[in-house]
């Protein structure tokens, strides 16, 4: 067992919680998802909105492949990858100017929609924290 890959996946759960607590601390106390999901925001959406809900779908695809071939090292190192690369490093980094300046109804609702299927898709293998979280 190396402890250092222990400490690793310590500090990715971190990175979930925080992920997860910067969403609820920018979503407004009356926010309620859209209930088409971001299909009547089309015009709203930004490139970065329209990539990380790309990527997303992408990982939904792979993620079944995955889980149906018992793929269980790529399963997980795709979720891996996409929470902390490309969610956190790229999207959230992305939607913080726009969440500031208070137009942010299109990013709010992209960044509800994949938290909301990220999280699913992360429940078989980290059950306690995805259940926690979501």
């Amino acid at each position: 067992m190396d402890v250092k890959r222990v400490v690793g996946y310590r500090e990715f759960c971190n990175k979930l919680w925080n992920i997860v607590k910067f969403a609820l601390s920018n979503f407004p106390t009356d926010f309620k998802p859209k209930e088409d999901g971001v299909a009547s925001l089309e015009g709203k959406l930004s490139l970065a909105d329209k990539w990380i809900l790309t990527r997303c779908s992408q990982l939904i695809t792979s993620t079944n492949q995955n889980l149906t071939d018992y793929k269980f090292g790529e399963y997980s190192n795709n979720l891996y990858d996409f929470w902390k690369k490309e969610l956190a490093d790229v999207y959230l980094e992305a939607i913080k100017p726009v969440v500031k300046s208070g137009d942010s109804e299109a990013a709010l609702n992209t960044l509800y929609l994949v938290l909301d299927a990220s999280l699913k898709m992360l429940h078989p293998s980290m059950p306690y924290i995805s259940e926690e979280l979501y």
